[in-house]
């Protein structure tokens, strides 16, 4: 049996906070340009208000030297609060909380420059026992298996 190619998406990400209590002095919308993965919830409670769903955006190109039988798999694991994962506008399915791992089948889906969002609920801040500074997200790979 062999292994499947991995290529891991770490970013750079593209990260946008939308807000559950809208402030009328300031924009609905706060956007931290762009962050390395993984990055941890602080950064959310450092944006300066209360955030209500987390949009992480991540561009890359289809790989190359696909052969015709290969399949490719959108590959999440460890996002905190779960989610929704879309590729180039399509919706792929839900995210599991808790770090679980998910896969999407996206060989179909490709094309030549490509688009993932994920749309996660901002967890709550952290309570007194549990660690500041948690991912929000874990490991985002494509893992190609030439089949």
């Amino acid at each position: 049996m062999h292994q499947p190619h991995v290529i891991r998406l770490h970013g750079p990400w593209e990260f946008e906070i939308l807000s559950a209590t809208p402030n009328a002095d300031a924009p609905s919308n706060s956007v931290i340009p762009r962050v390395r993965w993984p990055a941890d919830t602080g950064m959310l409670l450092r944006a300066g208000k209360r955030p209500g769903v987390v949009l992480l955006c991540r561009r890359f190109a289809r790989p190359t030297g696909l052969e015709p039988r290969a399949a490719v798999a959108l590959c999440i694991s460890g996002a905190l609060a779960g989610g929704e994962a879309y590729l180039n506008d399509r919706m792929l399915g839900d995210v599991p909380p808790r770090g679980a791992l998910v896969r999407f089948d996206v060989t179909s889906l490709l094309l030549p420059r490509n688009q993932l969002m994920l749309k996660c609920p901002s967890p709550p801040p952290p309570g007194p026992d549990q660690q500041a500074g948690q991912p929000l997200l874990g490991e985002v790979r494509l893992e190609i298996d030439p089949a």
